[in-house]
């Protein structure tokens, strides 16, 4: 009897932690409205504005150029224009201090000149803001569609991690790009913003930041079936084939959840 008692328990508390797991973003409160907007030059805007119990929690804005490659949020130091900058800082920046005072205002009290430019100062960013503008806009009426690109959104959660976003950008029939972000439960600036303070490339056994690894499992994901790829228990690809040593399990959940869309 006193066996039995004992794998009970013990079934109790691996159905528990099965259960803890499956916990998904709508359990912790998130939602997430994804719009886009398109420029010839620029390419596709996606704007992510997730919101928690209701509130605007955090905006999420990045571009990926017509040709493809890195968005402009991943080219951080490497976009180039923090030397031409008025005020001295790169495109990611910007657009980072952009997000920050959208998540805390009124869009439509933003002031913009006829090249959407910032008249009033209010943003921190001085490049020219409209087709972000336009994108956030797209995400309040449910605009995922634009000049043959469409964008789905999945989501993952994790308690120590908190939210995981996978926008999955397809160009007609194929996927053109996957874009990975991660939101911790206290806010702030995305694990992807964090840059090269995120603060693991010391301790990586391949000496690379959260950010560089990120977009090798994107460029991985893009190409491959997420299902085919062998996870450990702990989330770690055990074939080494995404270029990435950190737990990918949550961005593989993320992406699964954008492609059953």
């Amino acid at each position: 009897m006193k066996r039995i008692s004992v794998l009970l328990l013990a079934l109790l508390m691996a159905l528990a932690c099965a259960s803890a797991l499956a916990e998904t973003a709508a359990d912790q409160g998130y939602t997430v409205k994804t719009g886009v907007s398109y420029d010839d030059s620029w390419g596709i805007t996606v704007a992510n504005v997730i919101y928690k119990d209701g509130q605007v929690f955090k905006i999420l804005i990045d571009t990926v150029r017509p040709d493809g490659g890195l968005s402009s949020k991943e080219k951080f130091d490497d976009y180039g224009i923090k030397r031409v900058s008025s005020i001295g800082k790169e495109w990611w920046e910007q657009v980072t201090s952009f997000e920050a005072w959208v998540e805390g205002n009124d869009l439509t009290t933003l002031n913009l000149d006829d090249t959407g430019h910032d008249l009033d100062a209010v943003t921190g960013a001085t490049i020219n803001l409209s087709y972000y503008v336009a994108a956030l806009n797209n995400a309040e009426a449910g605009v995922t569609e634009v000049n043959g690109y469409t964008v789905k959104t999945g989501t993952s959660y994790s308690t120590p991690w908190g939210l995981t976003i996978a926008n999955v950008i397809c160009k007609g029939d194929e996927v053109f790009k996957i874009l990975v972000d991660t939101e911790r439960p206290d806010g702030g600036v995305s694990s992807k913003e964090k840059y090269d303070s995120y603060g693991i490339k010391g301790v990586s056994s391949m000496g690379k930041e959260w950010w560089e690894q990120v977009v090798s499992f994107e460029d991985w994901a893009r190409t491959n079936d997420v299902n085919t790829l062998v996870l450990d228990e702990t989330g770690h690809d055990t074939d080494a084939l995404t270029g990435a040593t950190i737990a990918v399990s949550y961005y593989v959940d993320a992406v699964k959840d954008a492609l059953s869309k």
